[in-house]
């Protein structure tokens, strides 16, 4: 779970068992979005405080993801010790 936005703490990041992280929006308390693209449950993300909203996952699929949103590509994928850019890897 992780807050972030330009209000402090307006979005928050959550990741869960259905193999997705999903955006909240904490005023309005509904779901944004829920982005898909790990093959197992997702146990963590954290999100960059400042400068472009990156979201990183990790799960039990054995990959971190690296995401930009509203962009919806994935940066960077970390699987087996490798780090790769992804060009065409979507959510």
């Amino acid at each position: 779970m992780c807050k972030s936005g330009p209000l402090f703490y307006s979005i928050l990041y959550t990741c869960s068992t259905d193999k997705t992280v999903s955006k909240w929006d904490l005023e309005s308390c509904e779901r944004v979005k829920r982005f898909k693209g790990h093959q197992a449950f997702v146990n963590t993300v954290s999100c960059a405080r400042r400068g472009p909203q990156l979201i990183c996952s990790g799960s039990d699929d054995g990959t971190v993801k690296v995401r930009t949103y509203p962009g919806q590509t994935f940066l960077w994928v970390w699987a087996a010790g490798q780090a790769q850019a992804s060009k065409d890897c979507s959510m």
